[in-house]
Protein backbone atom coordinates (compact mmCIF):
# COMPACT_ATOMS: atom_id res chain seq x y z
CA UNK A 1 0.00 0.00 0.00
CA UNK A 2 1.91 3.50 -1.01
CA UNK A 3 1.96 6.10 1.50
CA UNK A 4 3.24 9.56 1.25
CA UNK A 5 6.83 9.57 2.17
CA UNK A 6 8.08 12.77 4.23
CA UNK A 7 11.61 14.42 5.17
CA UNK A 8 13.45 15.02 8.56
CA UNK A 9 15.66 17.83 8.95
CA UNK A 10 17.69 18.97 11.94
CA UNK A 11 20.58 21.04 12.96
CA UNK A 12 23.37 19.15 15.52
CA UNK A 13 25.42 21.22 17.95
CA UNK A 14 28.41 19.93 20.03
CA UNK A 15 28.88 20.50 23.83
CA UNK A 16 30.08 24.03 23.01
CA UNK A 17 27.50 25.02 20.79
CA UNK A 18 29.26 24.68 17.75
CA UNK A 19 27.96 22.78 14.66
CA UNK A 20 30.66 19.09 15.16
CA UNK A 21 32.96 18.06 12.44
CA UNK A 22 31.68 14.77 10.73
CA UNK A 23 28.84 13.78 12.93
CA UNK A 24 27.04 10.78 12.41
CA UNK A 25 23.39 10.81 12.56
CA UNK A 26 21.20 7.85 12.55
CA UNK A 27 17.38 7.59 11.83
CA UNK A 28 16.13 4.30 13.57
CA UNK A 29 12.26 3.13 14.39
CA UNK A 30 12.38 3.43 17.78
CA UNK A 31 11.85 1.00 20.43
CA UNK A 32 8.57 2.20 21.98
CA UNK A 33 6.69 1.84 18.81
CA UNK A 34 6.72 -1.93 18.88
CA UNK A 35 7.36 -2.03 15.37
CA UNK A 36 9.78 -4.20 13.65
CA UNK A 37 13.29 -3.13 13.42
CA UNK A 38 15.02 -2.00 10.63
CA UNK A 39 18.54 -1.28 9.81
CA UNK A 40 18.75 2.25 10.40
CA UNK A 41 19.45 5.24 7.70
CA UNK A 42 22.71 7.29 8.58
CA UNK A 43 24.26 10.29 7.44
CA UNK A 44 26.78 13.33 8.11
CA UNK A 45 26.00 16.32 9.33
CA UNK A 46 26.78 19.32 6.81
CA UNK A 47 29.50 21.75 7.69
CA UNK A 48 26.67 23.96 9.24
CA UNK A 49 25.59 21.04 11.38
CA UNK A 50 22.61 20.32 9.63
CA UNK A 51 20.82 16.80 8.29
CA UNK A 52 18.01 15.49 6.00
CA UNK A 53 16.57 12.25 5.40
CA UNK A 54 14.29 11.71 2.71
CA UNK A 55 11.49 9.44 1.55
CA UNK A 56 10.92 8.66 5.45
CA UNK A 57 7.56 6.90 5.89
CA UNK A 58 4.92 7.15 8.25
CA UNK A 59 5.68 5.93 11.91
CA UNK A 60 7.56 6.67 15.72
CA UNK A 61 11.33 7.31 15.05
CA UNK A 62 14.15 8.09 17.06
CA UNK A 63 16.96 10.35 15.72
CA UNK A 64 20.36 9.93 17.38
CA UNK A 65 24.04 11.78 16.58
CA UNK A 66 27.09 10.81 18.05
CA UNK A 67 30.54 12.17 17.57
CA UNK A 68 34.24 12.41 18.87
CA UNK A 69 36.46 14.73 17.07
CA UNK A 70 37.05 18.44 17.21
CA UNK A 71 36.51 21.02 14.87
CA UNK A 72 40.04 22.34 15.76
CA UNK A 73 43.09 21.57 13.54
CA UNK A 74 43.77 21.22 9.88
CA UNK A 75 43.78 17.55 9.51
CA UNK A 76 40.82 17.41 12.22
CA UNK A 77 42.68 14.90 14.23
CA UNK A 78 42.29 16.24 17.90
CA UNK A 79 39.97 13.69 19.62
CA UNK A 80 36.96 14.60 22.01
CA UNK A 81 35.39 12.87 24.48
CA UNK A 82 32.39 11.05 22.75
CA UNK A 83 29.79 12.89 22.69
CA UNK A 84 25.79 12.08 21.58
CA UNK A 85 22.35 13.11 21.39
CA UNK A 86 18.84 11.81 20.79
CA UNK A 87 15.23 13.22 20.03
CA UNK A 88 11.64 10.88 19.47
CA UNK A 89 10.38 12.15 16.14
CA UNK A 90 6.95 10.94 14.78
CA UNK A 91 5.77 11.43 11.24
CA UNK A 92 2.36 11.39 10.81
CA UNK A 93 0.60 13.32 7.83
CA UNK A 94 3.10 15.82 6.87
CA UNK A 95 6.73 16.84 7.80
CA UNK A 96 7.76 16.94 11.08
CA UNK A 97 9.61 20.04 13.28
CA UNK A 98 12.85 20.49 12.63
CA UNK A 99 15.03 18.68 14.93
CA UNK A 100 17.50 20.26 17.22
CA UNK A 101 20.22 17.97 18.33
CA UNK A 102 22.66 19.58 21.17
CA UNK A 103 25.41 16.70 22.38
CA UNK A 104 26.62 16.12 25.44
CA UNK A 105 29.54 14.03 26.94
CA UNK A 106 27.07 11.88 29.28
CA UNK A 107 27.65 11.04 33.13
CA UNK A 108 30.44 10.06 34.82
CA UNK A 109 29.77 7.31 37.68
CA UNK A 110 32.78 6.87 40.21
CA UNK A 111 32.35 4.19 43.18
CA UNK A 112 33.77 1.68 45.19
CA UNK A 113 33.52 -2.33 45.21
CA UNK A 114 33.07 -3.77 48.64
CA UNK A 115 33.54 -7.59 49.22
CA UNK A 116 32.15 -9.45 51.48
CA UNK A 117 33.53 -12.83 52.68
CA UNK A 118 36.67 -12.10 51.12
CA UNK A 119 39.00 -14.78 51.56
CA UNK A 120 42.79 -13.51 52.40
CA UNK A 121 44.91 -12.73 49.48
CA UNK A 122 45.40 -10.90 46.14
CA UNK A 123 41.98 -9.11 45.49
CA UNK A 124 39.52 -10.92 43.19
CA UNK A 125 39.82 -10.14 39.82
CA UNK A 126 36.42 -8.32 38.89
CA UNK A 127 35.24 -6.68 35.50
CA UNK A 128 32.76 -3.92 35.83
CA UNK A 129 30.11 -3.23 33.07
CA UNK A 130 27.11 -0.80 31.94
CA UNK A 131 24.61 -1.78 30.16
CA UNK A 132 22.11 0.58 29.16
CA UNK A 133 18.20 -0.15 28.78
CA UNK A 134 16.91 2.24 26.53
CA UNK A 135 18.71 1.51 23.21
CA UNK A 136 16.83 4.97 21.91
CA UNK A 137 18.21 6.83 24.56
CA UNK A 138 22.35 5.15 24.45
CA UNK A 139 24.89 5.68 21.74
CA UNK A 140 25.79 2.63 20.17
CA UNK A 141 28.79 1.15 21.41
CA UNK A 142 30.69 4.57 22.46
CA UNK A 143 33.19 2.88 24.36
CA UNK A 144 32.15 3.08 27.91
CA UNK A 145 30.95 -0.74 27.93
CA UNK A 146 33.58 -1.46 30.93
CA UNK A 147 36.19 -0.40 33.62
CA UNK A 148 39.64 -0.93 34.70
CA UNK A 149 39.27 -1.64 38.67
CA UNK A 150 42.32 0.09 40.50
CA UNK A 151 42.19 -0.76 44.29
CA UNK A 152 39.09 -1.70 44.01
CA UNK A 153 37.80 1.70 42.76
CA UNK A 154 36.21 2.35 39.87
CA UNK A 155 35.21 5.58 36.82
CA UNK A 156 32.68 5.11 34.13
CA UNK A 157 32.27 7.65 31.50
CA UNK A 158 29.90 8.74 28.90
CA UNK A 159 26.82 6.99 30.29
CA UNK A 160 23.62 7.64 29.21
CA UNK A 161 19.63 7.21 30.20
CA UNK A 162 18.96 4.17 32.11
CA UNK A 163 21.46 1.54 32.93
CA UNK A 164 22.37 -1.22 34.82
CA UNK A 165 25.61 -1.50 36.29
CA UNK A 166 27.14 -5.44 35.89
CA UNK A 167 29.84 -6.97 37.97
CA UNK A 168 31.23 -10.04 37.06
CA UNK A 169 33.52 -11.99 39.19
CA UNK A 170 36.12 -14.37 37.44
CA UNK A 171 35.65 -16.78 40.23
CA UNK A 172 32.55 -19.02 40.19
CA UNK A 173 31.47 -18.92 43.94
CA UNK A 174 31.28 -14.90 44.08
CA UNK A 175 27.74 -13.16 43.05
CA UNK A 176 27.21 -9.32 43.22
CA UNK A 177 24.78 -8.91 45.85
CA UNK A 178 24.11 -5.07 45.96
CA UNK A 179 24.60 -2.03 43.82
CA UNK A 180 23.88 1.39 45.65
CA UNK A 181 23.25 4.31 43.84
CA UNK A 182 22.39 7.17 45.45
CA UNK A 183 21.06 5.36 48.34
CA UNK A 184 19.06 3.15 45.85
CA UNK A 185 19.50 -0.37 45.81
CA UNK A 186 19.61 -0.90 41.47
CA UNK A 187 21.40 -4.33 41.41
CA UNK A 188 18.40 -5.74 39.52
CA UNK A 189 16.44 -2.30 38.51
CA UNK A 190 17.61 0.26 36.18
CA UNK A 191 19.13 3.79 36.80
CA UNK A 192 18.23 6.89 34.73
CA UNK A 193 21.31 8.82 34.84
CA UNK A 194 20.34 11.57 31.96
CA UNK A 195 22.59 13.17 29.97
CA UNK A 196 25.45 14.52 32.40
CA UNK A 197 26.50 15.28 35.94
CA UNK A 198 28.33 13.10 37.96
CA UNK A 199 27.63 10.47 40.39
CA UNK A 200 29.74 9.39 42.92
CA UNK A 201 29.95 7.14 46.21
CA UNK A 202 28.51 4.59 43.84
CA UNK A 203 28.69 1.37 46.19
CA UNK A 204 29.48 -2.33 44.66
CA UNK A 205 28.90 -5.63 47.28
CA UNK A 206 30.50 -8.52 45.61
CA UNK A 207 29.67 -11.28 48.33
CA UNK A 208 31.14 -15.29 48.94
CA UNK A 209 27.97 -16.05 51.04
CA UNK A 210 25.37 -17.26 48.25
CA UNK A 211 23.33 -19.91 48.74
CA UNK A 212 23.68 -23.66 47.66
CA UNK A 213 21.25 -24.81 44.90
CA UNK A 214 21.02 -28.34 44.30
CA UNK A 215 18.62 -30.45 42.21
CA UNK A 216 18.57 -33.98 40.10
CA UNK A 217 17.02 -33.61 36.31
CA UNK A 218 14.83 -36.56 34.70
CA UNK A 219 12.88 -36.66 31.12
CA UNK A 220 9.24 -37.03 31.27
CA UNK A 221 9.26 -41.28 32.35
CA UNK A 222 10.63 -40.06 35.48
CA UNK A 223 14.41 -41.69 34.31
CA UNK A 224 17.49 -39.65 35.88
CA UNK A 225 19.12 -38.16 32.88
CA UNK A 226 22.77 -38.71 33.30
CA UNK A 227 23.81 -36.36 30.17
Amino acid sequence: VASPAHTVTGQVFDVSGKPPFRGEVRLSVSQRSGAIQIEPVRTNTNPDGSFEFRGVGPGDYVVQVNSNIANAGPNFTERLAPQFAMSFVSVVASDPPRVELRMTQGATLTGRVRYEGRPAGPTPILALRTLPTELDRAPILLGNLSSALFDETFVFSGVFGPTLIRALPQQNDWYVKSVIVQGQEVVDTPFDFGTGGTFSDIEVVISVFGATVTGHVSDDRAVPVHD
